[in-house]
């Protein structure tokens, strides 16, 4: 980690913090509280959605990189299918990190413990819609250089997902933090 930039790692620390925090919460818990969450868990939570998308960007990193593959090392085909992998992969670790983000707040139980980290979750799952959005004009800047239909069919499926997930991530952060 040492050329990791100082805002991952302060988000890192803060990450272990919080995860420890929920685990802490969760341990003392009363057996009202885990039976109430016994019934959320048979339900799909928001974290369980964000974690979908994210396994459809890991199924488009495998095919990016297979499609790289079929076209030679060293090709501009090349090239583009592993930029599009590579994009693939860090809206997968967006994804990731906010799934993990609202499956904290999710499970903190404690009402003014979660009134406290509400607006740091939404804050932080409205910076990955930011970033997302950064990735998509990356997508559409390597669509702009291939010629292989299948490249340019697999990226704008997923351009199409990520859009998707981006919509979804505001909409967890406006509506469903509550």
């Amino acid at each position: 980690m040492s050329d990791t930039s100082p805002h991952v790692k302060r988000f890192l620390w803060f990450f272990f913090g919080c995860l420890v925090t929920a685990l802490i919460l969760d341990a003392v818990r009363s057996p009202d509280i885990a039976r109430a969450k016994s019934r959320q868990s048979e339900m799909q939570t928001s974290s369980d959605l964000i974690s979908a998308r994210a396994k459809q960007l890991l199924d488009y990193e495998q095919d990016f990189l297979d499609l790289s593959k079929a076209r030679g090392a060293g090709s501009l085909e090349f090239e583009v299918a592993m930029g599009l992998h590579d994009i693939a992969e860090r809206v997968q670790d967006h994804l990731d990190a906010a799934s993990t983000l609202v499956w904290i707040y999710e499970s903190v139980s404690c009402v003014p413990d979660k009134i406290k980290i509400r607006p740091m979750v939404s804050s932080q799952l409205s910076f990955y819609v930011a970033l997302m959005g950064s990735e998509v004009s990356m997508v559409n800047n390597n669509l702009a250089y291939t010629t292989a239909p299948g490249v340019a069919t697999t990226a704008n499926q997923m351009k199409a997902d990520i859009r998707s997930a981006q919509t979804m991530l505001a909409s967890i952060a406006q509506n469903s933090l509550k």
